[in-house]
């Protein structure tokens, strides 16, 4: 996994989880969200969490510290993807809102396994 992959993994949780907090109802609209007063403040909490997570990951400077980061990231991902499913299975989220959310966090998941792989693979080489 080349560090530009992962530069670009932390920057675009960055930016998600920025845009969020601080351009909250642009951001939702753009992405076709349903929103009212009382749902923004859930999303900013999205939002702060996709934050610390980039923050994690950008500056993760041993190969432990990058599997935790990553780890993290993964379970937040699944935990996410289930939950956009039962949203939209349930009619709380319109198809592109899923398709829009279920599309990032496939892509967050693939580059984050994709990364746990190659550490592993880094350590058994060294093992070997």
């Amino acid at each position: 996994m080349t560090s530009l992959a992962l530069g670009l993994l932390s920057g675009a949780r960055f930016l998600t989880g920025f845009s969020t907090i601080v351009a909250t109802n642009p951001t939702l609209a753009l992405f076709q969200f349903p929103t009212s007063s009382m749902t923004t403040y859930p999303y900013r909490l999205f939002g702060s969490r996709d934050a610390v997570v980039a923050g994690l990951l950008w500056t993760a400077n041993t190969p432990e510290l990058l599997k935790q980061a990553l780890l993290a990231g993964t379970l937040i991902d699944s935990i996410d993807l289930i939950s956009t499913c039962a949203a939209f299975l349930s009619g709380d989220l319109n198809a592109t809102a899923t398709a829009w959310a279920g599309g990032g966090i496939v892509i967050f998941l693939g580059i984050q396994l994709w990364a746990l792989n190659d550490l592993r693979s880094q350590k058994n080489s060294k093992i070997q």
